[in-house]
């Protein structure tokens, strides 16, 4: 191979690289890429969790997303969901989609992947 040929190709091979960032990363293989695309996604319309004054570990609920693929059918390969919330004084949501209560009231809890978000409302409530 040439000086010049072997320059194009290094030029090319590290632009490719320099491209693709790891929270990005689409193409063939990857779980957003365009032939696998998350079409929808689901989680329950409404949750509840009692907290206790003051909150203890075990004032949590487990959020669990449910995505389809483009033929609609649910999709098994673990999807990284970003959660968030919308008022954190009243319920924080870690990457595992696990709300634990902080005081009573009420928080959205979104989560996002592969361009799809989706969300619940939390309803926190005093424990008797």
């Amino acid at each position: 191979m040439n000086r010049r040929a072997l320059t194009i190709a290094l030029l090319a091979a590290s632009t490719g690289l320099l491209a693709c960032e790891e929270d990005t990363v689409q193409g063939p293989g990857f779980l957003c890429d365009i032939t696998n695309p998350v079409r929808d996604a689901f989680l329950p319309a409404t949750r509840s969790v009692p907290v206790h004054s003051p909150p203890l570990l075990a004032d949590t609920v487990q959020l669990k997303v449910l995505a389809t693929n483009r033929f609609g059918e649910l999709r098994t390969d673990r999807i990284v969901w970003e959660f968030r919330s919308s008022d954190p004084t009243v319920a924080t949501v870690n990457s595992a989609g696990v709300v634990s209560a902080l005081r009573p009231g009420t928080t959205r809890i979104t989560a996002e992947a592969c361009g799809k978000e989706v969300s619940t409302q939390v309803t926190v409530f005093p424990a008797f």
